[in-house]
């Protein structure tokens, strides 16, 4: 969005109070009362809810009239974040007397004529819901009617933050035993995988299609198989019974999920389905199965790692909170020329779940399937439940589906830089061109055969880290201080489970000995 280059001016009101005047260019806006500008305190005057929320960002601040009110309860607050189109505008209002305590709280933010980008970034630093009772965003007619858009926009990056940073905060608070037992187990031996870090950038003059398990994958397959050695193939785990029962093999599968249920994915796969792309949190029978390429995540163990050998193994961690937005970010980081997208549906297209072929509608097809409910019509049920009737597009789907394609969709278009194409016929992806297989895999400089085999024997050639890095010295900075550390920052919420965690922890070490 282009800055807007916006003037003001402080007048006097009737009553003798200064007020705010902003010219748009092609409007004059007050700000605050041309009458009795100290009456605007009532514009939120029933809305201040500490006790609900500790963190309150409001869109405009004026010259502080309306937030007034904050002065008595500032104190129940963690952080208040003010946000204005208008740089420096703290400025004024501090000179008001009944609003100069805004300035001066320790505990108030102003993020004042920021670009969307620099306001992105300063809003990822300063809205932490580790500990948050919650977020209330409050916006000031006034000051939004000034630049609706730029404040829409605002509006737009808070809502992606909170649904990333609280998506984490859920899937932590719900799996964190899960991700701790795994993560452990893993660190036992994760010297025989190799690091992710050796796969950057060595993909230059390539193409890759990234395969999720949405049901337009299905549709793709016929293109894909006529067209398999022409371009690598990046997998999600459950989207290899879909490719292999179709005697499409992958080049590299990635799994994360640190569910023991994931093995059903492998179970019809055979033997080649790819070299895996692994986290730390991977469940591990995946992880123990056979040697990949490990990413470091944002959890306790792995962030002890990158600390015991630094930029040693390197991470796609896309923060996107889903396996498809890992794959995206390994293909980025590989330096895939053209990256495709299939089967990233997000919803629910032809009133179907995964895609034909998978796991997940295996199981409802072998199952669940009878005369009296066909898998046709278990399905409909689901979604119907599922999707809460909520749409997208013409398109059932949930609301965290959603939230998962904006923030994949923020990522295409942050650090894509045009490699990233959508395969038709999956749903258009914001901001990302959508294009046919045939055309997809047409339009990139290709490898031959006896290139992409060169390839390949080289990523095989890179050594384990158990030769690169001294894992014995990394298992002897395990103290029983750094245990507990690692336990307590993994489990942080979880006290019942800290103490069997140590347990578990110090066994595992034990046992490795």
């Amino acid at each position: 969005m282009e800055k807007r280059r916006l003037t003001y001016a402080v007048e006097k009101a009737r009553d003798g109070n200064p007020t705010l005047l902003v010219h748009t260019g092609q409007d004059v806006i007050h700000i605050h009362s041309a009458y009795r500008p100290e009456g605007d305190w009532r514009i939120f005057k029933d809305a201040f809810n500490p006790g609900k929320y500790d963190i309150l960002v409001v869109f405009g601040a004026g010259l502080g009239y309306h937030l007034q009110g904050l002065s008595k309860i500032i104190g129940m607050y963690r952080r208040v974040i003010i946000i204005d189109i208008i740089y420096g505008i703290e400025e004024e209002l501090r000179k008001i007397p009944a609003s100069a305590f805004l300035g001066k709280h320790p505990s108030i933010v102003f993020l004042s004529g920021l670009e969307l980008r620099e306001a992105e970034k300063a809003l990822e630093e300063k809205i932490d819901l580790a500990e948050s009772r919650g977020l209330q965003v409050l916006e000031h007619p006034a000051s939004v009617r000034v630049a609706p858009d730029y404040y829409r926009e605002i509006k737009d990056i808070i809502a992606r933050l909170v649904n990333r940073k609280g998506g984490d905060m859920v899937t932590r608070s719900a799996l964190g035993r899960r991700f701790f037992r795994n993560a452990v187990i893993n660190l036992m031996g994760f010297g025989h995988h190799r690091p992710f870090n050796a796969l950057e950038g060595r993909f230059t003059n390539a193409g890759a299609l990234v395969a999720a398990s949405g049901p337009s994958l299905t549709k793709i397959i016929p293109a894909l198989g006529a067209r398999r050695n022409r371009v690598f193939i990046i997998a999600v785990d459950s989207a290899l019974p879909v490719l292999t029962g179709h005697g499409i093999h992958p080049d590299f599968f990635v799994s994360i999920d640190p569910q023991p249920y994931i093995m059903e994915h492998f179970d019809r796969t055979g033997e080649r389905r790819g070299i895996p792309l692994l986290t730390m949190t991977t469940d591990p029978g995946i992880f123990a199965a056979e040697a990949g390429f490990l990413s470091l995540n944002t959890h306790p163990v792995s962030q002890f790692i990158e600390e015991a050998a630094p930029r040693a193994v390197g991470s796609f961690h896309s923060a996107s909170g889903t396996v498809a937005g890992d794959a995206v970010k390994a293909a980025l980081l590989m330096g895939f020329q053209a990256i495709g997208l299939a089967g990233f549906d997000f919803s629910f297209p032809g009133l179907e779940i995964y895609a034909r072929g998978s796991a997940y509608q295996h199981r409802y097809a072998a199952i669940f399937h009878d005369r009296t409910a066909p898998v046709e019509t278990r399905n409909l049920r689901y979604i119907m439940k599922s999707s809460g009737a909520v749409k997208q597009g013409g398109l059932y789907t949930r609301k965290s589906f959603i939230r998962y394609r904006e923030a994949l969709a923020d990522m295409a278009q942050k650090e894509g830089g045009g490699r990233i194409r959508v395969i038709a016929p999956g749903p258009a992806l914001p901001g990302i061109a959508t294009q046919e297989m045939e055309k997809f895999i047409d339009s990139i400089e290709l490898l031959p055969d006896a290139g992409k085999n060169l390839v390949r024997s080289a990523i095989e050639e890179v050594p384990a880290l158990g030769k690169t890095i001294d894992i014995s010295h990394i298992m002897s900075l395990l103290s029983d201080d750094v245990r507990s550390k690692i336990t307590r920052a993994s489990l942080e919420g979880d006290d019942g489970g800290i103490a069997r965690g140590e347990h578990f922890f110090a066994k595992m070490l034990e046992t490795r000995s």
